[in-house]
């Protein structure tokens, strides 16, 4: 699992469906509190974040 909070971009990008400006976008929009909140990341919707769900946590 890769923390989104914490991880460096190429981190980010060894998820699944996450590429260069995504894991830009996600680092940008830091910090999160829940999984829920990368909804609010450019290029991440509901059927994208089910599939990265299980690769993603946050950390406290």
């Amino acid at each position: 699992m890769v923390d989104v909070n914490s991880a460096a971009r190429d981190e980010l990008m060894g998820i699944p469906r996450v590429g260069e400006a995504t894991a830009n976008a996600i680092i940008e929009g830091r910090p999160y509190q829940t999984v829920e909140d990368l909804l609010r990341v450019r290029g991440i919707g509901e059927k994208m974040l089910e599939k990265i769900r299980p690769w993603v946590k946050i950390s406290p």
